[in-house]
């Protein structure tokens, strides 16, 4: 799993990236604001995207590329919105009490 082929990492960040959309203009949730949080943001849809298809299985249509790597579509776009909207969720829920609009 650790080893993928050039055309596995292409999918990889075309699903990173179609999540990056999702999360950016649907869900309108980001790591952080401006450039920062669209590359965080990519990143962590990135490591769930390639998290996606080990931790959901191949219950999907699935790739198989050329040297047997397997990714199936629909675990890797679950996983690339599902940990960064995990990730989001937790900095949101910790952040919450320490700032004070008061001044």
């Amino acid at each position: 799993m650790t080893y993928m082929s050039l055309q596995a990492f292409v999918f990889v960040t075309v699903i990173a990236a179609i999540a990056l959309l999702v999360m950016a203009f649907v869900l309108r949730k980001m790591l952080c604001i401006g450039t920062q949080g669209y590359i965080a943001t990519f990143i962590v849809a990135w490591l769930g995207a390639w998290l996606g298809t080990a931790v959901y299985g191949f219950w999907a249509p699935s790739w198989t590329g050329p040297q047997g790597y397997r990714l199936a579509f629909i675990p890797a776009f679950i996983g690339a919105i599902f940990l960064p909207y995990l990730l989001i969720s937790i900095c949101e829920c910790c952040c919450r009490g320490r700032h004070d609009p008061r001044g």
